[in-house]
C-alpha cells in the first residue's frame, strides 16, 4: 500500500502479488484480497510512506501482527486505539544482525526480485559527497530517494 504510484509498481515487478494505492478504495481492495478477512499482517517503513501509520490497524484481522520498520530512530506517534481493539501484536525493527539469515534465504530463493529497484553506484572517492548530500537531505527534513546506493571501494 502507497501513494506512489512508481513504488507500487516497482514492488509488483518485485513480486509483490498485491499492491493497492491508499485512497477510499483501499478497505475494499483488502477485503476482495482476503476474502473479506482482513490482512494477517502489515508492515510500515516509517518515514518512507506519508501515511498514518495508525490508518492501516482497521484493516488487520484480530489477532495480526504489524510491524513498523526503520533504518533509523526517530520519534514517530502511532494512535494504538485499532490495534489495541484489535489485539494486534507489535514489532519493531531496525538495522539488525538477527534479520541477516531471513533476508540471505529471502534472497537465495528469488522470493522478491530486486532487478526493478533504481540503484546508483558511486566510487569510493564519492563517498564525502554522497554523505554530505544525505546530511543536508535529512537536516531538511526531507526523505531519502527511493533507490539503492551502491558504493564501490578498492581495497
Amino acid at each position: 500500500v502507497d501513494n506512489n504510484t512508481e513504488r507500487l509498481s516497482i514492488a509488483k515487478k518485485s513480486g509483490i502479488y498485491y499492491t493497492f494505492k491508499n485512497d477510499e478504495t483501499l478497505k475494499e481492495n483488502v477485503l476482495n484480497a482476503t476474502g473479506g478477512k482482513f490482512a494477517d499482517g502489515e508492515v510500515y517503513l516509517a518515514f518512507a510512506n506519508h501515511s498514518e501509520p495508525s490508518s492501516f490497524f482497521s484493516l488487520l484481522r484480530h489477532g495480526a501482527k504489524a510491524a513498523f520498520c526503520s533504518l533509523y530512530p526517530k520519534s514517530l506517534s502511532v494512535n494504538l486505539e485499532n490495534a489495541m481493539r484489535n489485539n494486534v501484536s507489535l514489532f519493531s525493527i531496525t538495522e539488525s544482525r538477527e534479520f541477516v539469515p531471513t533476508a540471505i534465504n529471502i534472497l537465495a530463493n528469488k522470493a522478491v526480485a530486486f532487478s526493478a529497484f533504481p540503484i546508483k553506484r558511486f566510487a569510493e572517492q564519492d563517498l564525502p559527497t554522497l554523505l554530505n548530500d544525505y546530511a543536508k537531505l535529512l537536516g531538511s527534513g526531507a526523505s531519502f530517494p527511493d533507490e539503492t546506493v551502491v558504493v564501490n571501494f578498492v581495497f
